[in-house]
């Protein structure tokens, strides 16, 4: 790196002593790269270096930066301590009993989760579906239900309204899932995608389309006497990943551009073996209150 010395002449207003010697510019050129390794070196004890950006999907959260990490664990576990002293405190006073959600032990596989359930599916050698239910990665954040029916109108010689005619209705739920990757090889995301797609089509002329159920959680409450068929399922994929670097070997490993997140807008439709009663439409969780008595 070039150093620039000004030029020091007895002219010079602010200075009046003699010229720097060669031994002066040895000792500032000593100087000068010290501190340079003193700011070296302190980026790397500090935590500054560059993290490692390419690993397994569980692998971009504090890689690379070790004394960032001990204090997000650090701070993380004083947040736990303050929360369980305040937990205690509340217990004491209102006589409450504290059970966080992530320390339940529920015994059903599909329990406090969203799945997809294929009631059609027959565990067999012969089958290639792969999956008799597939579960959510996340909870949708909306969901889009219709239920539309249709009316023909019956115009009749000087009404002013026509009679109508109810032909029919059908019920529609659409929701958005949001896939990502949970395996090394992110292959993951395009097989859960597909087999949602498979589920729209019949399988050849060896069966038809296979019907679902959507288990909402471990109570499943909200939808738990509803059949469906599906009927949409297209899907955006993005966040496509060429390779990744194995974190035992160090070598890169390919990965064929697989996917990293698809978001999958899926299409509904209820079907029924019967022609459905008012009680059916309501459902379960009904609580009809008689407003004109």
């Amino acid at each position: 790196m070039a150093r620039y010395v000004p030029k020091i002449t007895n002219v010079d207003p602010f200075y009046n002593g003699p010229a720097p010697g060669s031994t002066t510019e040895t000792v500032v050129g000593i100087t000068q790269k010290a501190l340079r390794l003193k700011i070296l070196a302190d980026r790397f004890t500090r935590g500054f270096q560059q993290a490692e950006v390419s690993g397994p999907p569980n692998a971009y959260e504090n890689s690379g930066l070790p004394l960032f990490a001990t204090e997000k664990a650090n701070r993380e576990a004083r947040l736990r301590e303050a929360k369980a002293n305040r937990v205690q405190i509340d217990t004491a006073q209102s006589q409450y009993t504290f059970e966080p959600a992530n320390q339940r032990k529920p015994t059903d596989p599909l329990a406090d989760t969203i799945s997809i359930v294929d009631i059609d599916y027959k565990d067999s050698q012969k089958n290639t579906r792969g999956y008799s239910y597939l579960t959510l990665p996340f909870v949708p954040r909306e969901l889009s239900y219709e239920a539309s029916s249709k009316f023909i109108g019956i115009a009749t010689m000087g009404r002013n309204n026509p009679y109508y005619q109810f032909t029919g209705s059908e019920d529609t739920l659409q929701f958005d899932i949001d896939w990502f990757a949970q395996t090394d090889n992110r292959q993951d995301v395009i097989n859960s995608c597909r087999w949602v797609e498979a589920l729209t089509k019949s399988n050849g002329y060896i069966e038809n389309p296979h019907r679902v159920k959507l288990v909402w959680g471990q109570d499943d409450l909200l939808w738990s006497d509803y059949i469906w068929v599906v009927v949409a399922a297209p899907y955006t994929l993005s966040e496509f990943v060429k390779g990744q670097r194995n974190v035992t070997t160090r070598e890169v490993e390919r990965l064929g551009l697989m996917p990293q997140q698809a978001i999958q807008k899926i299409t509904l439709k209820r079907t029924t073996d019967h022609n459905l009663m008012t009680s059916e439409i309501l459902g379960k969780l009904s609580n009809i209150v008689d407003y004109g008595k």
